[in-house]
């Protein structure tokens, strides 16, 4: 039988060997969706499995050919895939995970149960060799590491990384959705014809009420794209790493410091006294569908405790102080301790990314013994604050756990506002940038316009939008996904506009430059504007791209559609959105769902204006370039994502000029160079909502 069933063609018959190619990268990406169901059990993007019965669980073992001649008869227009048979891997290793666990990256044995996993994936010799390995492995470990580990592997392997992953939110909807609206989808699914089902519509206050002041900030920490951003950029490689981790989580909590500026809460206060500081409540209405479980909320007021039981050995949470000292220490001494006992320099130039390899930490770290893993175990502390034993409530850990729910909690904000002074302490140690360093010889900037519909303006308008998402392929038992099942969510919005930037080049060459711009907000908590530190640690960069200035004047104008800083809602959330072929090509890689999501570029503002700065700089893009071609797929990404297979496209540091102290009595006086310009403009928040391009026709009251 098992001779018979390799003896049939791997793929039914094609006019091109293109469309070979394409059922291929199909058929790997479909092990993505709907992780708890077995591959064998239904088609999904018609694609249907031949799938060797040793590669089945017991549990499929003997049905899954009976499933499988069924769907092939219900449509001969379907593409089948034929699995081959390999020398199966010994998976013992995946035991630290159990099926029905949360999967926890942050947590010391499940994330070297990933390392191994992905190590495996990552060295199978080809694509039908790594398509058969997928397929054993999906069948018998954690549905989540499953989904973890062979998202990175194809986002790095050599003839995989083109691969558009599925997002997130089709392989787990339940980490982004609240349970009563995927319960309500599956009930669309059974019973309602796909040409009469209307979008399910979340409510906009669908996990509190703004009787809890933090949950103005739900708009924010609850934005499904907001949190794809997340996971997508904890899956792909990075040049520069350590630093990067500093630098997107910097302008993270930023951005969301200056949204709390405007619906009147404060900024967020440091997590950093771990004997007595307190965590908000917060109670996510998530579902562990591995589990069948809801997954955990938070009291108020909760503390850290010992882990005994969760971790082996125990964590104290007077461990995680003893290795937040050594990483102050390590700061200010300027150097950190090799496990040899040899010194490592904090230089100038890798100072940030060494601090950030030891902070997060990754295997780059230079003495992870040593130095320990402060920012990982934080999240475990805080995923497991309802039970440190882990064994009492027989609960899993919480929302913190996970790189796809954790900026959902307000206590991130707090933990990685802690991390972040970390790496200020650094940069206080740094001499400030000279006169030099911060000129462009030749080039002044003469005046910056904010231009909205055709005119010019000092106020930029954000209001409410409502979007559809197709999750018909993520949930689980509807058959091959084709027919959809849309839901809708609420999201903040604002209007487009051009920077307009008036350039003087005095020299007779053209100058090629480096067009940085940021925006601050101006006023603190009790409405008097800040120091000049204050603005520095609070500038949020909106944009970074290059242009040349011929000699004389010129005028340039960008687009905030064509910001480095984020991307497209179309990419946020590509595959939920489309399933269209060529719109996925299009797109050529993982790294292309990385980054911050469009609708987020500016902050909410108020109903009267949000004063804020617009800051302008160029600087000379011979000091700046890497001597890299950056011109690949999806690198309008760059500024939190890097650029795929290159160096970061910034010699500068990240953040450069306000990553360092200004000394400077006001931030005018620091803009008052050739080479810089400030405005100042205000964000006005309309309170209406708007159906967006991607909101289906249909009558529904909302």
């Amino acid at each position: 039988m098992c001779n018979q069933y390799r003896e049939r063609s791997e793929f039914r018959t094609f006019t091109k060997m293109g469309d070979q190619e394409e059922i291929k990268k199909k058929a790997l990406c479909n092990l993505v969706y709907r992780p708890n169901e077995s591959a064998a059990l239904a088609p999904k993007n018609r694609v249907s499995y031949e799938i060797p019965p040793e590669a089945m669980s017991e549990d499929h073992k003997y049905m899954g050919k009976d499933i499988q001649t069924r769907f092939s008869e219900m449509d001969s227009n379907m593409d089948q895939v034929h699995v081959k048979t390999i020398e199966w891997p010994d998976l013992k290793f995946t035991a630290a995970v159990g099926h029905d666990d949360a999967f926890n990256i942050f947590h010391e044995p499940h994330k070297n149960a990933a390392a191994k996993l992905i190590e495996l994936f990552y060295n199978v010799k080809d694509v039908d060799d790594l398509l058969a390995c997928a397929v054993y492995v999906r069948e018998r470990v954690n549905p989540y590491l499953f989904v973890y580990c062979f998202s990175v592997a194809l986002a790095h392997r050599h003839d995989t990384k083109d691969i558009v992953l599925p997002d997130a939110l089709l392989a787990f909807p339940s980490k982004f959705l609240p349970k009563s609206t995927l319960s309500e989808a599956k009930e669309l699914c059974y019973v309602v014809p796909s040409e009469l089902r209307k979008p399910i519509v979340i409510p906009r206050n669908w996990t509190a009420t703004d009787l809890d002041p933090e949950h103005l900030m739900a708009f924010f920490r609850e934005d499904p794209c907001i949190n794809l951003h997340h996971w997508h950029w904890h899956i792909i490689n990075k040049d520069r790493r350590g630093e990067l981790f500093f630098y997107m989580h910097n302008q993270m909590l930023n951005r969301y410091n200056a949204n709390r500026l405007c619906v009147g809460l404060h900024r967020v206060e440091p997590y950093e006294n771990f004997l007595e500081d307190k965590a908000p409540a917060y109670y996510p209405k998530l579902d562990n569908h591995n589990s069948s479980r809801m997954i955990i909320g938070r009291q108020k007021d909760c503390q850290w405790r010992t882990l005994n039981g969760v971790t082996s050995p125990p964590v104290t949470v007077q461990d995680m102080i003893t290795y937040c000292e050594r990483i102050k220490a390590c700061i200010h001494l300027g150097y950190a301790i090799r496990p040899d006992g040899e010194k490592h320099e904090l230089t100038i130039e890798k100072g940030c990314d060494d601090l950030g390899n030891m902070i997060e930490a990754s295997w780059l770290s230079v003495n992870p013994q040593f130095y320990g893993s402060c920012h990982n175990m934080g999240h475990v502390f805080f995923g497991n604050i309802h039970d440190p034993k882990g064994v009492m409530y027989l609960e899993q850990p919480g929302v913190m756990s996970d790189t796809t729910t954790a900026m959902r909690d307000p206590v991130f904000y707090r933990w990685h506002k802690m991390v972040d002074d970390l790496f200020q302490d650094y940069k206080y140690t740094l001499p400030p940038y000279s006169a030099d360093e911060l000129a462009c010889p030749g080039i002044k900037i003469d005046k910056v316009n904010l231009i909205v519909n055709q005119k010019y303006t000092d106020e930029l308008c954000t209001f409410w939008q409502w979007d559809d998402v197709n999750l018909g392929i993520g949930l689980d038992l509807n058959g091959d996904g084709s027919n959809p099942v849309y839901i809708r969510f609420c999201h903040i919005n604002h209007e487009d506009f051009i920077y307009k930037i008036n350039v003087t080049n005095s020299t007779d060459q053209p100058i090629k430059c480096t067009v940085r711009i940021f925006m601050f907000p101006t006023r603190n908590e009790n409405l008097t504007n800040f120091t000049v530190d204050m603005y520095r640690r609070n500038a949020i960069e909106m944009d970074r791209t290059t242009a040349t200035f011929n000699p004389g004047e010129t005028k340039f104008f960008r687009s905030s559609k064509d910001s480095n800083v984020t991307i497209p809602f179309e990419r946020s959330l590509s595959t939920a959105w489309t399933h269209d072929q060529e719109t996925l090509r299009s797109m050529e890689a993982s790294i292309c769902a990385c980054g911050l999501p469009h609708h987020h570029l500016l902050p909410i503002g108020t109903a009267e204006g949000y004063p804020c700065n617009l800051f302008v700089m160029l600087t000379p893009y011979e000091l700046d370039k890497t001597n890299e071609d950056i011109n690949v797929a999806c690198n309008d990404n760059s500024v939190y994502c890097g650029v795929r297979d290159r160096k970061y496209p910034d010699k500068r540091a990240m953040g450069f000029p306000f990553d360092r102290t200004l000394q400077f009595q006001s931030i005018e006086d620091f803009a008052d160079r050739d080479n810089m310009a400030l405005m100042d403009f205000k964000i006005r928040h309309k309170d209406v909502a708007v159906k967006g391009p991607h909101c289906g026709p249909d009558d529904l009251d909302y």
